[in-house]
């Protein structure tokens, strides 16, 4: 009777404690996460940054190339339409790559070529 009592205590126990396979135990955040989560923020600053320095050298550029307003617009559009594309097709290169790699990959040409 003790042993039942014991053994029905220790599934008790077993079944409130945390398990890696629970996936409604609490993440860690670690320095890692904060770490890509500001890079993933100074991103999004970059692009806003982009759209910035294009709107004030947009009559520049229409100037120099000749564009109408049309094509101008399209040249402002392509920068949203290309961060789409991007967002779109980010699912299968972080299949392929691993999210790290992707990241890593895309947030130094983004800033390289800004």
């Amino acid at each position: 009777n003790d042993e039942q009592q014991q053994q029905q205590q220790h599934q008790h126990d077993d079944a409130t404690q945390p398990t890696n396979t629970n996936n409604d135990a609490p993440l860690q955040i670690t320095r890692a996460t904060k770490l890509y989560a500001f890079c993933a923020a100074l991103n999004s600053c970059n692009l806003g940054y982009d759209i910035g320095v294009n709107t004030g050298a947009g009559i520049l550029v229409q100037n120099s190339l000749g564009l109408s307003d049309v094509q101008l617009e399209a040249f402002f559009g392509s920068l949203n339409l290309f961060a789409m594309v991007g967002a779109l097709s980010s699912h299968i290169i972080n299949d392929k790559f691993g999210r790290r790699w992707s990241f890593r990959v895309s947030a130094m040409i983004f800033i390289f070529g800004t």
